[in-house]
């Protein structure tokens, strides 16, 4: 992995952490600090807020959880793929037969080469799902947080905005 890479990678992951780690700090909060002698509607966006809150840092939990899991996932298939490449070179210079080490047999080139082709092609089909879960999991972190922090502001708006019409309107 090019020294690039990593350092986006690491920067990424600082993100969520910070990220997950906000969401937390920001639901604790304002559960510590509600009130519930606002009108109906107030306490309603406050709840809603909440729940926001918390299906965002679960989710983003949950996506951190299987960051590692993906990232393992990718690396197996490049490794699978680099010894797929290495065997097609060996075949374009003539090798015919290998070696299989887990068997102890020797089994022609093209056989071991569709082997691993095989694997590769079943992990690019779960990439497609594990892709697809982290997706989800991410958008329902990033906007679901979005809506508990704009649920919680509207929540506590009710009072501010009273004053300010009533002090305009006077």
């Amino acid at each position: 992995m090019s020294e690039e890479r990593e350092i986006v990678i690491r920067q990424q992951e600082k993100f969520e952490f910070y990220l997950v780690a906000l969401v937390f700090t920001l639901l604790a909060l304002s559960i510590q600090t509600s009130t519930f002698a606002s009108p109906i509607f107030s306490q309603f966006f406050e709840l809603a807020g909440w729940f926001c809150l918390l299906l965002s840092g679960l989710s983003g939990l949950s996506y951190l959880e299987w960051l590692p899991a993906i990232r393992m996932h990718e690396v197996k298939k490049e490794e699978l793929q680099v010894t797929a490449d290495k065997l097609k070179h060996k075949k374009e210079q003539g090798v015919e037969k290998v070696h299989v080490l887990q068997d102890e047999n020797i089994v022609p080139i093209d056989t071991r080469i569709t082997e691993y082709e095989e694997v590769i092609g079943k992990l690019k089909e779960k990439d497609s799902t594990l892709d697809r879960k982290s997706i989800v999991k991410y958008f329902i972190f990033k906007w679901f947080f979005v809506g508990g922090v704009i649920f919680v502001i509207l929540s506590r708006a009710h009072e501010p905005v009273t004053n300010i019409i009533n002090y305009i309107c006077n």
